[in-house]
């Protein structure tokens, strides 16, 4: 029946020849040690020819090859875990210490930024109050300025209607002054067309009929005249001076309010950027922290578990080394010339040939497995090994189960087999873990890398624009200060020659007034006076022409044509004199405008040169560190690249998939399970 000893015995030898062929098969896949093959042999064997005591000391050596193969296994699987230990810590404490580097210089930059955007935030007010007092006082100069055009062009009409009534009663005064001829009377010229006339009648007729009085109200007429002249001359002076002064005021205060406009719009520019730059640094200081933080956890717990395992790997292989040498002591013992004596009784006697595996009888053979028994016992208390315990039971039970080795050695098959699935299974964990980590930032420095080397390339592109804008205004700010120059020496000799100019028609004026005060004087100490009438004899003949009666009192009638020229003369002097002071007045405006164009350009040269330059180094600030962080970004990707493949060295499998392993496991568990309850008589 399928229940007797012998037939289940055929069928778990069949079951098992499958297995130790599939087993082979493993072996050459790399999934089955040799001791376990050997041991599937050995027990395919012992159903045959192996004594119990045989047996027993079978098993013991096959249990120290397993411990001792374990051991070698563990001490194999722990080297790699603890250089895997090292140098992982020791990769990540370099990575988490350049991380606090960065993370300190990133905050130092974030302080500068921000304290660069509260400077110029200030500044931007303190232009913005510039600005302010700039228009409000262009709009009082430009209230002032009317003001004083409004009065000027009053005072203009009053002297200008002044001069026009002078005039025009001088003209009506100089129309009528001059001396007017009498008429002889009609008689008196009857008388004398007689042949012989008596002239002792004729009436005393005067010469001149009328002389005018009003030489004095003229030449007053004409100082008041002169004097009103003075007034509106002077007061057209003082309007192009003040007119002048506000004109240059007026360019001072646009001067001032063009910088400060200009200075607003740049520093709002720049606050602008560091404000960028620093929300920015803001959120990579964030990712950072974060990185650090990661990192920091990653080798906390690395490190703990590296500890951990260490201390569980010597007492591992402390317990291992106990536990070999407790086996071998079991080895000697069930080898011992007593229990190698009972054997030789024991098999000499016919009645124990029934089977092939038998339990131990007599009473020596027995005590000598009960004292291994109990020895292994005792060592499994000490050693605390649950294979001593294990093995002493099958000892205990060897008497009641023939097949108890065989069975046992299928159990341990199952829980290897287990245990290995069960390690696997942590493995791919862990290696799926590392595998998407390593992944993770490989992908994120490659893609850092990419950014920076972007960043890079527009700095420099940056700093090349800005070294070529900072070369072009030190052009043009050479050649406004020559313009400056040339411009200052040019007005320099363009007003000495003006005011020689007007030096010279001042000289003229007072020359000429000299001039025309000494020639009024001389003849205004008497007047020319008409020929007297001259009585004609009765002859009828006239005397001869003979100068006028009276003292000489000069060339009246040409001194008021060389006074008129005189005049003329000073007239022209004093056009001279307003030309030249015009011309100077408006080359000096036009200079001042120059100059004062000159200087706002020449400012904003120079701030845009100052504004480059310091662009210019904290775009080599800004280019340095992205070199650096490039450098870091590299080493850690290939830090990553070497960690990973050591970890795909050691995820890596050969031949099958992890599926296929799994599958081929289950049915190897399943198999065995199913011989174990062929040999249990439970199929």
């Amino acid at each position: 029946s399928s229940g007797h000893p012998s037939a289940r015995v055929a069928k778990a030898s069949h079951i098992l020849e499958q297995m130790k062929s599939s087993m082979f098969a493993m072996r050459r896949a790399g999934l089955v040690s040799v001791g376990l093959l050997a041991r599937l042999g050995a027990a395919l064997e012992m159903k045959q020819q192996a004594t119990p005591v045989q047996k027993v000391v079978d098993l013991l050596q096959g249990m120290v090859s397993k411990a001792e193969e374990e051991k070698h296994e563990e001490q194999v699987q722990y080297a790699a875990f603890e250089q895997f230990c090292t140098d992982v810590t020791s990769e990540k404490q370099q990575s988490l210490e350049k991380m606090k580097d960065e993370h300190t210089l990133l905050g130092s930059h974030l302080v500068k930024a921000e304290t660069e955007a509260d400077r110029l935030k200030l500044e931007i007010e303190g232009h913005h109050e510039e600005i302010a007092t700039i228009t409000a006082d262009s709009k009082a100069a430009e209230a002032q300025r009317a003001t004083e055009e409004e009065s000027y062009l009053a005072m203009r009409q009053n002297f200008t209607e002044s001069v026009e009534a002078i005039t025009k009663a001088l003209n009506a005064l100089k129309s009528q002054n001059y001396e007017r001829a009498g008429e002889m009377p009609a008689a008196a010229a009857a008388l004398l067309q007689r042949e012989d006339p008596d002239l002792t009648f004729l009436p005393d007729v005067p010469v001149t009929a009328y002389k005018p009085k009003s030489t004095e109200v003229i030449t007053m007429l004409e100082e008041l005249q002169g004097k009103f002249r003075s007034k509106l001359t002077k007061l057209k002076e003082e309007e192009v001076e003040r007119k002048h002064a506000a004109e240059m005021l007026a360019q001072d205060l646009a001067g001032a309010l063009a910088a400060a406009e200009a200075a607003v719009a740049t520093k709002t520019e720049n606050k602008a950027k560091h404000l960028q730059a620093a929300g920015q640094l803001k959120s990579d200081l964030q990712e950072l922290a974060k990185s650090i933080k990661d990192t920091d956890t990653y080798i906390n717990d690395l490190t703990s578990l590296c500890s951990r395992k260490a201390d569980e790997y010597k007492s591992r292989q402390a317990t291992r080394v106990e536990e070999i040498g407790a086996l071998k002591k079991a080895i000697e013992i069930m080898s011992s010339s007593e229990v190698s004596a009972a054997a030789k009784r024991r098999n000499a006697n016919p009645a124990a040939k029934g089977t092939a595996l038998v339990q131990l009888r007599g009473d020596a053979p027995q005590s000598n497995q009960a004292r291994a028994a109990a020895f292994l016992l005792g060592e499994s208390s000490r050693l605390s090994s649950s294979v001593l315990s294990a093995l002493a039971s099958q000892l205990r039970e060897l008497r009641d189960d023939p097949f108890a080795k065989v069975k046992t050695l299928i159990e341990e098959l199952i829980n290897r087999l287990k245990t290995e699935a069960l390690r696997e299974t942590e493995h791919k964990g862990w290696c799926d873990k590392e595998i998407a980590t390593n992944e993770h930032t490989r992908k994120s420095k490659t893609q850092e890398i990419e950014g920076l080397r972007i960043d890079i390339d527009s700095l420099e592109a940056a700093l090349m624009e800005l070294q070529k804008d900072k070369e072009e205004l030190s052009v043009s700010l050479r050649e406004t200060q020559d313009a400056v120059a040339n411009a200052t020496k040019l007005r320099a000799e363009e007003k000495a020659e003006n005011e020689a100019a007007i030096e010279e028609a001042k000289q003229g004026q007072a020359a000429v007034a000299d001039a025309i005060k000494i020639l009024k004087d001389f003849y205004a100490k008497g007047e020319s006076k008409p020929a007297s009438f001259v009585e004609v004899g009765r002859s009828g003949q006239a005397p001869p022409p003979i100068f006028e009666d009276g003292d000489y009192k000069g060339q009246q009638g040409a001194s008021g044509g060389v006074l008129a020229m005189l005049d003329v003369i000073k007239s022209d002097f004093k056009r001279i004199e307003v030309d030249a002071t015009n011309a100077e007045t408006a080359a000096q405006q036009e200079h001042d405008q120059f100059m004062e164009e000159s200087r706002v350009s020449l400012a904003q040269m120079e701030t845009d040169v100052k504004h480059k330059t310091r662009a210019q180094q904290d775009n080599e600030a800004a280019l340095q560190d992205k070199k650096d962080d490039l450098k870091k970004a590299q080493e850690v990707l290939a830090t990553a690249e070497t960690e990973f493949k050591k970890i795909n060295a050691a995820c890596t499998n050969q031949g099958q998939t992890y599926e296929e392993r799994v599958a081929r496991r289950k049915d190897e568990i399943e198999a065995l399970k199913q011989a174990l309850a062929i040999l249990s008589g439970e199929v």
